[in-house]
């Protein structure tokens, strides 16, 4: 069984065959991915019953991952204590944002390992300190008005961030724009919450992306900092352009990130239900499509406020609403 995206060139709109490079080759059974509305704690102790408590290979969405089996729940684990490990470990405080709610989410990462936890925390906690927060101090201003936003809030309380391509603008390093906007919209969820990424391929500017090295740095940072925090990405319409950078980075992602990595064409609804199956409810599906179909009718980013005030007032009427209940 294979798995690979179809890649279309973007002067003709024809569709190209993908290079073996793209296709991964998996042979096992699929299995579910942990549900975000579970306890951290259930979620590991689902992965250990499941698997008689060792370890076992899965095939989620059409590429190998490992799944496995928690060795040691967190509930068993003492998550505040190796918290305080990995804090002690950074004298000059870096570490001082880690609680154990991270370690608990860390242990489920790793399957219940904790050394291997603290190892990841203490890796997340160095790539923080040492390039994110350098990338949000410089883009402070610049994060407010990002091609790269939360759109919504989508089933089972995720935030849904999107990025449209084609209304890039020059100046604005993409790859760092995206570490920053993630992290805040983690930051607000909460040290156990995932998202879900939407990445609008249409438009595609390849002049604007030359330096791909904030994409191999964010990529790298997704078995550390970023460690299950994502429930699905999904790619909308991958140009040729782009599939160079998809092989570069696409051997960095973990496994399991692989696994959520989901590649899709608007020609092909069958696909996109895979997006809007990511939906709260019907009103938030309409939004998104109204926001697809906005953006594909764009050459430039021209179109880039109209699109920016559809997604903003959507979600605070989202938030509003939450606030009355």
């Amino acid at each position: 069984m294979f798995a690979c995206c179809e890649v279309v060139e973007p002067t003709t709109g024809e569709v190209v065959e993908p290079t073996t490079e793209l296709v991964v080759a998996v042979d096992a059974p699929k299995v579910d991915a942990p549900k975000l509305d579970k306890p951290v704690a259930a979620r590991c102790s689902e992965h250990s019953n499941a698997s008689g408590g060792g370890n076992g290979d899965g095939d989620v969405s059409g590429v190998a991952v490992s799944s496995g089996g928690a060795r040691d729940p967190p509930s068993a684990v003492n998550a505040e204590r190796l918290a305080a490990e990995v804090i002690a470990s950074f004298p000059d405080g870096a570490a001082h944002w880690i609680t154990g709610a991270h370690v608990e989410r860390m242990l489920v990462a790793t399957n219940g390992d904790g050394p291997l936890a603290v190892a990841k925390l203490k890796e997340a906690v160095a790539w923080k300190r040492d390039t994110l927060d350098g990338w949000l101090a410089a883009e402070a201003e610049r994060i407010l008005t990002a091609e790269t936003r939360i759109i919504a809030i989508g089933g089972e309380g995720r935030p849904m961030v999107y990025t449209g391509c084609v209304n890039q603008r020059k100046g604005e390093i993409a790859g760092i724009l995206l570490g920053c906007v993630w992290h805040r919209a983690l930051e607000d969820a909460g040290p156990r919450a995932q998202l879900d990424y939407i990445l609008d391929a249409h438009g595609y500017q390849p002049l604007l992306n030359l330096n791909i090295m904030p994409y191999l740095k964010i990529a790298r940072s997704l078995d550390s900092y970023f460690a299950e925090r994502f429930h699905q990405i999904i790619i909308i319409d991958v140009p040729q352009v782009l599939v160079w950078v998809i092989k570069a980075i696409l051997p960095l992602l973990p496994a399991e990130t692989r696994a959520k990595l989901k590649f899709v064409q608007r020609s092909k609804p069958e696909q996109m239900e895979e997006l809007y199956n990511l939906c709260a409810d019907e009103e938030m599906r309409q939004m998104v499509i109204k926001l697809l179909e906005m953006n594909k009718a764009s050459s430039s980013s021209d179109g880039r406020e109209a699109t920016h005030e559809l997604t903003r007032l959507f979600l605070e009427s989202q938030r509003l609403r939450g606030s009355q209940r």
